[in-house]
């Protein structure tokens, strides 16, 4: 009797877990998208003034098959910032990211994705006068 009330017991564990995750994934979702909207009103300027959905000045934007091939790591954006003289402010202002972002980016511990690497292309091909002039909103 001792294996039927195993396997029983393993069964119903099993069906509540699954019950479980079909409740809890609508949640997870929402989760996710709130706080989306809670990163992008956490941005943060170069001064470090909080302010509320700030949109990066427009760039032209590189093609994907461009943005694909790139391979920006830790040592790429420090290079980057490095060229233009930028402190991780401003470049995160003109990606349109936290500051946090661009130190998670730089020490490794994440990369940047879609639009934000999209962004970071486009800067790559821009010289240091169309930068700078950008960062002074000219």
């Amino acid at each position: 009797m001792g294996k039927m009330e195993t396997a029983l017991r393993d069964e119903i564990a099993r069906l509540a877990r699954r019950e479980v995750r079909a409740g809890v994934e609508p949640l997870n979702r929402q989760i996710r998208e709130l706080k989306g909207q809670v990163r992008t009103l956490r941005r943060v300027t170069a001064k470090g003034k909080s302010v509320a959905a700030v949109k990066p000045p427009p760039l032209k934007l590189p093609p994907a098959k461009e943005v694909e091939a790139a391979r920006i790591g830790p040592r790429w954006l420090r290079a980057l910032r490095k060229r233009n003289k930028i402190s991780q402010g401003q470049l995160a202002a003109l990606i349109g990211v936290s500051l946090s972002a661009v130190g998670s980016w730089e020490y490794g511990r994440a990369r940047p994705q879609g639009v934000n690497r999209t962004r970071l292309v486009a800067l790559r091909g821009m010289s240091k006068q169309e930068v700078r002039s950008m960062i002074r909103g000219g």
